[in-house]
């Protein structure tokens, strides 16, 4: 279940009358969040952000580095429907520069970004 503070985005999805985008992947059913939805749910935890305007670059880790203490949107081709951004999941990189990502800390500083299957970073979300 992903959190922000103590508050199940299950919760926080239905308080500020949206829904995640559910499909089915890998026999499981997933949930993504559209951008709108992550901003509504961190401000409903209390928290201030910016969205950031920073075009379409590539999903590197040395591109990471540059979005410390930011929520980061992964894209990749196809987008779906065409006239989509291409966002798949999101991932969050602390202000140390450390990935954090299905429970999985990585720090980018020391070794090198896990194999994703991500091209671009379509969104990031600086948290204040």
């Amino acid at each position: 279940m992903w959190r922000i503070g103590k508050l199940p985005i299950e919760q926080a999805a239905v308080r500020v009358g949206r829904s995640p985008k559910v499909f089915l992947y890998d026999s499981l059913w997933c949930a993504r969040l559209q951008k709108g939805l992550l901003e509504d749910y961190i401000k409903f935890a209390g928290l201030k952000f910016k969205r950031k305007t920073i075009g379409a670059p590539a999903f590197t880790g040395k591109e990471l580095l540059k979005h410390v203490n930011c929520v980061i949107g992964c894209g990749r081709d196809p987008k779906d429907p065409p006239t989509s951004d291409g966002l798949r999941h999101w991932i969050y990189v602390n202000s140390q520069g450390i990935l954090q990502n299905w429970g999985k800390k990585y720090d980018l500083k020391r070794v090198a970004l896990p194999t994703m299957n991500y091209q671009y970073i379509p969104y990031v979300v600086e948290l204040k």
